[in-house]
């Protein structure tokens, strides 16, 4: 019996030793995120020893952040190649070149032949070229003649020089002059203004006709330019230059 008794304290102290003695077991579970170190730089962590809650939120944000980079930059590639509404406007209409203006029609013919000669399609054109405007010195139209005749007679006995306005917008209306200048036509309007009577300005376009020798497209850079400067000097005040071509013989207006 005391041999069973020791046998069991032995064992029991033998257990215990190895208890106390044995080392701490280390903790080789990996961490789920960087851990800062002293010198600031975090430790690199592989994707595979994250949890998928901690990738998910990053790649929306990233996600997103592309997005908008994308459509900037959609945006500025159609800013760049110019679409519709942007505000540019391009006129396709061909270019001629003329040449003028001629005091008459004779030199501007020898003009078309010795292009001719050369080659070169040439005809001779008679262009409108738009004017300093004229200014019309007025009143407004009276309902009818009768009433227009009836004013003008009034003005007329006070010596103011007038006539009644036969036909067009102003048909009826009473006239004090078309003058050449503004400042000529203000100080009629002064006068007028200062009898007691309405009036007003109104600027009328003027245009008059030219002589020019008119060249298709391309057709002048088939002659040198030693060759303008000669046909060029032949009469004083000739020019060349170019203007959307018209497919009117006559009558056409310079832009």
């Amino acid at each position: 019996m005391r041999a069973i008794f020791l046998t069991l304290v032995v064992v029991n102290l033998g257990l215990f030793g190895v208890l106390w003695f044995r080392p701490a077991a280390v903790d080789l579970a990996p961490p789920k995120s960087a851990v800062p170190v002293e010198s600031g730089v975090q430790r690199l962590v592989l994707l595979g020893e994250l949890e998928p809650e901690d990738i998910l939120p990053r790649e929306r944000i990233d996600v997103s952040q592309a997005s908008g980079a994308e459509a900037g930059a959609g945006v500025a590639a159609e800013s760049a190649a110019g679409q519709p509404g942007d505000g540019l406007a391009v006129d396709s209409r061909p270019l001629c070149t003329y040449v003028g203006p001629f005091q008459d029609m004779l030199p501007a013919e020898y003009l078309v032949e010795n292009l001719q000669a050369l080659e070169v399609s040439a005809q001779v054109r008679k262009v409108e070229v738009p004017g300093d405007p004229n200014f019309w010195v007025y009143q407004s139209p009276e309902p009818s003649r009768k009433a227009a005749l009836r004013r003008l007679h009034e003005m007329q006995a006070k010596n103011i020089d007038s006539y009644v306005i036969p036909k067009g917008e102003l048909e009826n209306g009473i006239s004090f002059g078309v003058f050449s200048s503004r400042a000529r036509a203000e100080e009629r309007l002064a006068v007028i203004l200062s009898l007691g009577y309405e009036a007003a300005v109104r600027p009328i376009p003027r245009t008059f006709e030219e002589i020019w020798v008119s060249l298709g497209v391309g057709e002048a850079e088939k002659v040198a330019d030693e060759r303008w400067f000669e046909l060029l000097n032949r009469e004083d005040g000739l020019e060349k230059r170019q203007n959307f071509c018209s497919p009117v013989a006559s009558g056409e207006k310079f832009h």
